[in-house]
């Protein structure tokens, strides 16, 4: 969304890490006091602004946001498992290469396949 970005990082297949960033915190709006051209302060919905004041609020803000996409990330169902586990299964040799099941062609070893292999020698 805009300058604001939500990055999710497999560490080795074991550590899920989350990161949220935001570039420009005047995305966010919150209620606070704001100063009228004619002097008045009102307490109205305001952008938020780049201070170190701002840190606290942003915090709580990035952290709901990473809390509601890790709770939307636990409703999705994984099937990667099973697919792996299908995968090895059919890739898995059923039946050990013997010399018995080794089909012979030729009885005569290293014998030309045809004319134009015996003119490169």
């Amino acid at each position: 969304m805009s300058s604001v970005s939500v990055k999710l990082y497999d560490k080795a297949g074991r550590i899920l890490r989350l990161d949220t960033t935001a570039n420009e915190v005047t995305f966010f709006h919150h209620h606070r006091k704001v100063e009228q051209r004619d002097g008045n302060t009102v307490r109205k919905l305001a952008p938020k602004k780049k201070t170190i004041y701002s840190l606290i609020d942003l915090r709580d803000i990035l952290l709901g946001c990473n809390r509601r996409y890790l709770e939307f990330l636990s409703t999705l169902n994984d099937c990667s498992s099973g697919q792996r586990d299908l995968a090895d299964s059919l890739s898995r040799n059923q039946h050990p290469i013997t010399p018995s099941r080794v089909l012979a062609f030729s009885t005569k070893p290293n014998r030309p396949c045809c004319a134009p292999c015996n003119d490169l020698n």
